[in-house]
């Protein structure tokens, strides 16, 4: 399993070539799925660009960066009451049912590796929980695809996503992670700075990892 957990990307030059050791063709034939199911208010978004130069700045072509955004297959499940209320505000569900078409045709063995970008670590790993696609995600990380996480991205590799406000109610929820490695992850922490979650430590008895703001 190949993971670079990172707070901000390839913008320290170190990760990114980590990344470049860890591939085994040339990189003009590597292929790489970018998820944005994260970004969903305006500062996240305005990221997202920056996010797909990391990829095209260091050799990758755009025409090999492919989107596959989770919150479709959330959508493609919404009851018919939340569909005639989206349809009021001239939503585009065959939209989404193309993109469903397009995403379940996606083999995620046929890339090299998945970049996840930053936003709310919550919403991301609930639109992936969801998705009928999560476990071969897994199954393609342990086996073959290299995972690069952005802030959010990188948090949700753990276990769970520990006492975060629920984004439809104020109640404080572990929410099921990836579950690829035990330690909770902190990210965009300043140096010598103590982690957000250090005073759970002791109750989880697990290990923190830290992605400093540079990494």
């Amino acid at each position: 399993m190949k993971l670079i957990l990172t707070s901000t990307g390839f913008a320290n030059k170190n990760i990114e070539k980590l990344f470049l050791s860890l591939l085994n063709k040339p990189i003009n034939e590597v292929k790489g799925l970018f998820v944005p199911t994260a970004a969903v208010d305006d500062e996240s978004k305005e990221i997202l660009p920056l996010c797909i130069e990391d990829l095209t700045n260091i050799g990758i072509l755009e025409k090999n960066i492919i989107e596959f955004d989770f919150k479709y297959f959330s959508m493609n499940k919404m009851t018919d009451r939340e569909r005639r209320f989206y349809i009021k505000q001239s939503f585009d569900f065959k939209h989404v049912e193309d993109e469903i078409k397009r995403l379940n045709k996606i083999d995620f063995y046929d890339f090299d590796a998945i970049y996840v970008a930053g936003g709310d670590e919550c919403i991301l790993i609930r639109e992936i929980n969801e998705s009928d696609r999560k476990d071969e995600l897994i199954d393609a990380i342990n086996n073959h695809l290299i995972y690069i996480g952005i802030s959010a991205g990188s948090m949700i590799v753990s276990d769970y996503i520990e006492e975060h406000k629920h984004f439809r109610h104020n109640s404080s929820v572990n929410i099921q992670g990836l579950g690829l490695i035990h330690p909770t992850i902190d990210v965009h922490v300043e140096k010598d700075a103590t982690p957000a979650g250090k005073t759970n430590l002791d109750k989880h008895k697990e290990r923190l990892f830290v992605c400093k703001v540079e990494e």
